[in-house]
């Protein structure tokens, strides 16, 4: 459910900056959504709790990438200081969070204390800090769809590292959000449109 950012994002876009998805991207929201819905939903397909905290915080994510968005398009912003700011203001907010609402409770081993590390420094602070920068070459709609296949990756660590095995509509939801990204990324306008060779140009040319 957390990769309903990549409806959100758009959504969000068209209100705040007046900036309406294109047909191609509208086809790949479709198919993105789809194929969260089967891969995420339960067998009744009723959304349970964690569901709803789920979108809750792709709600929030969708928010940071279109504020994000804006920021580093400006020539004032440097996009590394940016990702670094972001990074250090919400590691305080959550600290203070935690000392508030939890007692707090170190790692009890050292197998824990380095999946931390690993957590926060690779899948946190360094991916952060690279999608800011990414940001200032592309939009916040594709960053969010970019973001919708986190699931699919997810189910192949799964199976890699725990050995979970998804229903055949997960595999069906998983292969929709693959067809979405290629579909986003290819052009294949340019690819079934014939191109005139060098010789072929010259002719047109000469005969203007």
């Amino acid at each position: 459910m957390c990769a309903l950012t990549v409806v959100i994002t758009p959504i969000l876009t068209f209100f705040i900056k007046k900036e309406a998805p294109n047909k191609k991207l509208i086809l790949v929201f479709i198919l993105c959504l789809v194929g969260i819905g089967l891969m995420t939903l339960n067998g009744q397909f009723k959304p349970a709790l964690g569901d709803i905290l789920c979108i809750m915080g792709a709600f929030a994510y969708a928010v940071d990438l279109v504020i994000t968005d804006k920021a580093v398009h400006k020539e004032e912003v440097n996009a590394f200081q940016l990702g670094v700011y972001q990074l250090g203001f919400t590691g305080l907010y959550m600290l203070v969070l935690a000392l508030l609402l939890e007692k707090p409770v170190l790692p009890s081993s050292p197998g824990v204390w380095e999946s931390m590390l690993f957590l926060s420094v690779f899948c946190t602070g360094v991916a952060f800090i690279v999608q800011v920068v990414a940001q200032q070459y592309t939009s916040a709609t594709h960053v969010g769809v970019i973001f919708a296949i986190e699931p699919v990756f997810a189910a192949i660590a799964a199976f890699l590292f725990a050995g979970e095995v998804l229903l055949p509509r997960g595999y069906l939801g998983a292969a929709l959000m693959m067809a979405g990204i290629l579909i986003m990324e290819v052009d294949f306008k340019s690819i079934f449109t014939k191109k005139d060779t060098p010789e072929e140009l010259k002719l047109e040319n000469s005969k203007e």
